[in-house]
């Protein structure tokens, strides 16, 4: 990514201010300035921040009750669209604020951002042939490349991997895929995703306190973002050893699915859905959302809380569960809020050399490597990237304790 200099980040903002889009309206104006300021200063500005400073809303200004900062991000979001349209096509430098986020991007104008993709309801049957033609891809090569097993499938002898690997079951592969919601009444709106919503019952919730949202449903579309497939291909040796094995988004999967099957889940703490009753054991509470995205253990007082944002620098953390089926069945899960903490900890998991680490930790500590275990990563990195990995949490588990089933 080209760094982009303060004094060029200014003269963008500058033409900005000047254009017809902005030149009318004083509130947009001030609101786009405190996002770049911010953005020069190296800040992350957050939605309190920015009802208190740019709206002069007072301190008892509550984000869940007052969504009125949202709805302004997003009006600027396509003022911003209608300028590089229209008076801005020909700029080289683009501005962009990620859905979800108030921290301000500047990035070369040809390159396209995978969240801005499902803001446009034109694109929604692309991203759906996309995923599938993955899929595809995936289940028309598996055979032939059980053939040509090398040495990256070393790390399925690892003990960690090898009740997986020998187990008779059919295996189903889980990609969790993020809750989206349109206008039913006129679907022209768009597609809208709040961090705070990530299920029906959510939504239901919402509309509650907003009865202007008594008109928005669920997508009737599946959205996989790249969080979860990332680790698909590095995992591919682990299909090969399984004779039957099937691709499903966690938004669907029912109970009865998860008893039958070897389970294999890819996802984030967002988009559990069904799958978060087989952490109740061990995690006593989640945040999800805008700089308050932290994760707290039933059996400590520690709150694990993740630092920055994930277009600068940022930690994360990234949880690998092994636990029992109730019918022979076994059940891996890699969970973590960004795609940092997933592309490191995938990485972690698949190397021979650092699942050795793992054992070693365990044998430490407990004289063995578990049959079922929790370990937890901390993983610090740079504009989604990560830099540094290390095992900041691990636990034995007892199956004879384990209550979720």
């Amino acid at each position: 990514m080209t760094m982009i200099k303060e004094i060029d980040k200014k003269k963008i903002l500058e033409r900005l201010l000047k254009s017809d889009t902005f030149k009318s309206s004083q509130t947009y104006q001030n609101l786009l300035k405190y996002l770049v300021n911010a953005s020069i200063n190296n800040e992350s500005p957050k939605e309190y921040d920015i009802a208190i400073e740019v709206f002069g809303k007072g301190s008892r200004f509550n984000p869940a009750e007052d969504p009125s900062i949202r709805v302004y991000i997003s009006n600027l979001r396509k003022k911003l669209k209608k300028y590089y349209s229209e008076e801005g096509k020909r700029d080289k430098i683009k501005l962009d604020i990620p859905p979800g986020h108030y921290v301000v991007i500047f990035s070369q104008k040809n390159s396209t951002r995978y969240e801005h993709l499902l803001t446009k309801h034109s694109f929604l049957y692309t991203i759906i042939t996309f995923l599938l033609l993955i899929i595809t891809v995936l289940l028309f090569y598996i055979k032939p490349f059980k053939n040509n097993i090398n040495d990256e499938t070393l790390f399925l002898k690892n003990t960690i991997w090898r009740d997986f690997t020998e187990s008779q079951n059919k295996l189903l592969v889980v990609l969790g895929d993020d809750y989206f919601f349109l206008n039913s009444k006129n679907e022209s709106n768009g597609i809208i995703r709040f961090h705070n919503i990530n299920s029906n019952e959510d939504l239901d919730n919402y509309i509650l306190k907003h009865p202007e949202y008594k008109n928005y449903k669920k997508t009737p579309y599946t959205f996989t973002p790249h969080l979860s497939l990332i680790p698909v291909i590095k995992l591919m040796p682990l299909f090969c050893k399984k004779e039957e094995f099937e691709i499903e988004s966690s938004g669907v999967i029912k109970t009865p699915n998860l008893l039958k099957n070897d389970i294999l889940f890819i996802g984030s703490f967002r988009n559990l859905y069904i799958m978060r009753q087989l952490l109740s054991d061990l995690i006593k509470n989640v945040k999800i959302g805008l700089g308050e995205n932290s994760l707290q253990l039933s059996d400590s007082h520690k709150i694990y809380t993740l630092q920055g944002y994930p277009q600068i620098k940022h930690t994360d953390y990234c949880l690998f569960r092994k636990i029992p089926g109730p019918k022979n069945n076994y059940v891996f899960m890699l969970v973590s809020f960004f795609e940092t903490g997933m592309s490191e900890a995938s990485d972690y998991i698949t190397n021979p050399e650092t699942l050795n680490n793992i054992n070693k930790v365990f044998i430490n500590k407990y004289g063995e490597m578990p049959e079922y275990f929790d370990c937890l990563f901390r993983v610090s990195g740079l504009e989604r990237t990560g830099l540094t990995i290390q095992i900041e949490y691990f636990s034995k588990i007892d199956p004879q304790q384990l209550k979720i089933w």
